[in-house]
């Protein structure tokens, strides 16, 4: 059960990286297929997530401890959509030059990234 969340790691890991990445680019030609690529990683994490809520075996209602991790993995799920979102916004408002708004989508998309790493050594490693 622990090699979806765990390649979910990983797919939002690479997120990180190609979002970094669009944002070093950010006003040249190349910038464009990196942020497609974090929007494709986002969309394939949340994708991973849907499986895994379909495949809880748990029943919320009696089980605290399992509510409670569905609700923390729920709640970065959201923040995950949110993210993307704002990550569309960016792609489909065509060429943009460097400024506070992609900084701050770029900023939030990394603090996603982390603190699913912090959701996964809490609710799946402990």
């Amino acid at each position: 059960p622990l090699e979806l969340p765990l390649l979910g790691c990983f797919i939002l890991t690479g997120s990180s990286i190609t979002v970094t990445t669009y944002h070093h680019y950010l006003g040249s030609y190349y910038s464009r297929p990196f942020l497609l690529l974090t929007i494709v990683l986002g969309c394939s994490f949340l994708v991973l997530q849907a499986f895994e809520f379909y495949d809880c075996e748990c029943d919320l209602t009696f089980c605290v401890y399992g509510a409670v991790c569905f609700s923390t993995v729920g709640l970065h799920f959201l923040h995950v959509f949110g993210g993307l979102v704002a990550l569309c916004f960016l792609y489909f408002s065509g060429d943009v030059v460097p400024n506070s708004n992609v900084d701050f989508v770029v900023w939030y998309w990394h603090f996603v990234d982390y603190i699913w790493l912090l959701v996964y050594l809490i609710i799946y490693l402990a």
